[in-house]
């Protein structure tokens, strides 16, 4: 199976790299390139274009780590839940399907940590890996504002991407 990551670091790449070539243009003064159609940018002066630039950057960050994660998890669910209703299938003429569907409903709500722990066999170091992934994830998607705490620890798109790919090609789970 091809990476589900892959789309999301795409669109990560493709849009980090339309603020750099944005970045450059009111760097190097193309004024005529920043018209009044570019709302956010135009009654900015260059530093001020600069900046409001580097912090969307930031912005863009957390959001690849946020959409990295979701795509992760969705993908880890689907997963456990395939292989556990597999085990189920026709296992007891008494349950019929409801075990299978209860089994599915449920691991609708286990713990996105937990999930990860469902896979022993891989090393314990990647595991550790992708949990600070989803630490900041957490940070990130549902702390960042409600709180002065600093986030659990830095992880950039660079990071997390070859984090979580390594857990998904490890499990089998991508390629």
């Amino acid at each position: 199976m091809p990476n589900p990551l892959d789309p999301v670091w795409e669109w990560y790449q493709l849009t980090l790299d339309c603020l750099r070539v944005t970045q450059r243009t009111a760097r190097i003064g193309l004024d005529r390139a920043v018209t009044d159609k570019h709302a956010t940018l135009f009654h900015r002066d260059r530093d001020a274009r600069q900046q409001v630039i580097q912090d969307a950057k930031g912005a863009l960050g957390r959001l690849a780590v946020v959409d990295l994660a979701a795509v992760f998890e969705r993908t880890l669910r689907l997963h456990l839940t395939t292989a556990l209703t597999g085990f189920m299938t026709g296992t007891h003429p008494v349950f019929g399907g409801a075990l299978q569907r209860q089994v599915e409903s449920a691991a609708e709500w286990w713990k996105f940590e937990e999930l990860v722990d469902l896979y022993p066999t891989i090393d314990g170091g990647v595991r550790g890996q992708v949990k600070d992934v989803i630490k900041f994830r957490n940070w990130a998607a549902h702390g960042r504002h409600a709180t002065a705490e600093p986030a659990p620890s830095n992880i950039t798109p660079e990071e997390a991407y070859p984090r979580l790919t390594a857990f998904l090609t490890a499990a089998g789970i991508a390629t």
